[in-house]
């Protein structure tokens, strides 16, 4: 047992108040190290208590003391909680302000909670997610329906838009559309997935015949068969004028193969046409598939935030002077 002494030290407001300070000096340490070390740390930083501790690393020293000091800070804030709510019990003057107090000292003891809930029990992975569902954890099975790219008058990348696809468990389709600073957000924000990259990748190309007829699409999984014999697609690559090309490989009945390099553009008119057994063909559209790059983050501690928040809202409420004010009034 702990001597009440010792117990009134621990709750001492002086070292609560050096605590604040320490917590404040660690935080800005790992700042300065994540800034000048950031090949030792995610891409997306998130406070996940296993990055640190799987394995434990000496570059992470600032991470341990910090949670010795929020240790200590939380049992000297619980302490100062608890004599609050006494002090409250035995005073019957100016209780607003001793209400105001404990709702003050309980918000931050859900805050710390809250946090240490989220390293815990908090996860994040990146994953891609393309134009074929995958199962997304907590969410549901998700495929990206399109991806938008927006840039400055001189080029340069603005912003990436993409629509995702959602279905639930129950069949429910949903479609949320995300972007940098726009993440989807389910499960009263619990979950969310938080755009990082998106493109369209080209995966096949639509071929026409001499009577401009359009083929079925010619994908690497999908070849065509044609009189005479096969059109298969090897690879879509780019050149260095940025035009995207196409190997394709021509296999006759006899098993005579011919590879064919098309230029995916209508402009390059001498380029986008190619001799496969009695006719010429000529490309007409490219197949694209949108992806994005997300991570996919689970925070369950909002609740906790959600009332650290309210009662620091009503711990501010109770101090306003009400009263004076409608008398000057």
């Amino acid at each position: 047992m702990l001597h009440p002494n010792t117990i009134r030290g621990l709750g001492n407001r002086s070292y609560g108040l050096i605590l604040g300070f320490l917590i404040v000096l660690n935080l800005g340490c790992g700042s300065l190290v994540m800034n000048f070390l950031p090949d030792q740390y995610p891409r997306f930083a998130l406070l996940d208590f296993g990055f640190f501790l799987q394995p434990v690393r000496a570059v992470h020293v600032w991470f341990y003391v910090l949670m010795l000091v929020f240790t200590l800070f939380g049992i000297n804030i619980s302490i100062c909680t608890v004599e609050a709510f006494f002090r409250l019990l035995k005073t019957k003057l100016n209780r607003r302000r001793q209400i105001a107090a404990l709702f003050c000292h309980l918000s931050i003891i859900l805050a710390l909670a809250a946090h240490l809930h989220e390293g815990l029990a908090g996860s994040s992975q990146q994953m891609r997610i393309g134009s074929r569902r995958i199962n997304v954890p907590r969410i549901g099975r998700t495929k990206t329906a399109s991806v938008t790219r927006s840039t400055h008058p001189d080029g340069s990348l603005k912003d990436t838009e993409a629509v995702l696809d959602f279905e639930s468990a129950n069949g429910k389709i949903t479609k949320r559309k995300i972007s940098y600073n726009n993440p989807a957000i389910f499960n009263s924000g619990k979950d969310q997935v938080i755009l990082l990259h998106g493109e369209n990748n080209p995966i096949g190309l639509i071929l026409a015949d001499s009577k401009g007829r359009r083929l079925p699409p010619l994908t690497i999984r999908s070849p065509l068969s044609l009189a005479g014999g096969v059109l298969s697609l090897s690879r879509i690559f780019p050149a260095q004028n940025k035009v995207l090309f196409a190997a394709v490989t021509w296999s006759t009945e006899n098993n005579h193969r011919k590879t064919h390099f098309l230029a995916l553009d209508r402009r390059f008119k001498g380029h986008s046409q190619v001799m496969a057994g009695p006719d010429v063909y000529t490309f007409a559209e490219t197949l694209e598939e949108a992806s994005i790059h997300a991570m996919v983050r689970h925070n369950p501690s909002i609740p906790y935030m959600l009332a650290s928040v309210l009662l620091l809202g009503a711990g501010c409420a109770l101090l306003i002077p009400w009263g004076q004010q409608r008398k000057t009034t």
